[in-house]
């Protein structure tokens, strides 16, 4: 009879984790996680300009824009170097989603904000794995004017929006409880 309570306390004490944060607790913790996942998308997007602008200027100087031929041929690298960057882009990305989807995971939504946490998770998710074909249709495209609409119209990009708009659904609710706390979540 002495060890029953050791007995009882072994048996639910890895239960007692997964008990739900206090909401302030929780949101507290995804502000942080999200304002991270915000900056890290927020670098690679300057990195991204920076690289493409580079590129695209150096291309520009090496060729005479005067001849038709090279106007072509600028066309040609602007495809190649615009695919080249997305993919490192879209690449990079993957990474910042999968420490973002971690920090997640490892977070207990209280009641109020488990559904819309679920959400994000789903979308979050749904972008992960979405990634490696969008990168593949990147490297299939026939010139840099296709770029845009194939990373936007793309399951990537779907779910992308799915996880902005799950994210505003969160900050709603962090709202409703009171809270001051940014997500970072996307306009639109």
């Amino acid at each position: 009879m002495r060890y029953l309570g050791a007995v009882i306390f072994v048996l639910l004490a890895p239960g007692c984790g997964d008990a739900a944060m206090e909401t302030a607790e929780y949101f507290t913790e995804l502000e942080a996680a999200a304002q991270r996942f915000d900056r890290a998308g927020t670098d690679l997007g300057t990195q991204y300009e920076a690289t493409l602008s580079a590129g695209l200027a150096s291309l520009q100087t090496e060729l005479d824009l005067n001849d038709p031929a090279q106007i072509e041929e600028l066309a040609g690298r602007a495809t190649a170097l615009g695919i080249s960057t997305t993919v490192d882009l879209l690449s990079a990305r993957a990474e910042g989603y999968e420490r973002f989807m971690g920090e997640l995971r490892s977070l207990r939504p209280p009641e109020v904000a488990e559904a819309v946490h679920e959400e994000v998770l789903a979308a979050g998710d749904d972008a992960l794995a979405s990634l490696p074909g969008t990168i593949e249709a990147v490297r299939g495209i026939g010139s840099i004017d296709e770029l845009g609409a194939v990373v936007i119209t793309s399951p990537f990009g779907e779910a992308q929006l799915r996880l902005g708009a799950a994210c505003r659904a969160l900050q709603d609710v962090a709202d409703g409880e009171g809270l001051v706390v940014d997500l970072e979540c996307p306009d639109g």
